[in-house]
């Protein structure tokens, strides 16, 4: 008797506020057109939302610690989502895709 194979378990992601799901969305969306070169860094994100950059930093801190975003550069200046993120905004989404993706935007 073959043995059943158990799905792989993912880590689920923490829920998301207002504000953390405008910038989850927000970056997403410059993903979706294909804006890789000019997504995203702090100042990006905040001129985009009209919000306050001093507001939005503990935010985007957050985001990254609960598994949302990765942010690179000692100044923040590349900020882009993970591949659960991108799966929990495109539930159709394959793993191997979004992981895909996500190297697609760190070369670019």
């Amino acid at each position: 008797m073959a043995k059943a194979t158990k799905p792989k378990r993912t880590r689920s992601l923490e829920p998301l506020t207002d504000v953390g799901r405008e910038i989850i969305t927000f970056v997403v969306n410059r993903i979706a057109f294909q804006q890789y070169s000019s997504c995203c860094d702090e100042e990006s994100i905040a001129i985009g939302l009209g919000k306050n950059l001093k507001r939005l930093r503990p935010v985007i801190d957050r985001l990254a610690k609960q598994g949302w975003l990765t942010i690179e550069g000692r100044r923040k200046d590349r900020i882009y989502p993970t591949p659960a993120a991108l799966r929990w905004q495109q539930p159709g989404i394959s793993d191997t895709d979004a992981k895909k993706l996500v190297r697609k935007i760190r070369r670019a």
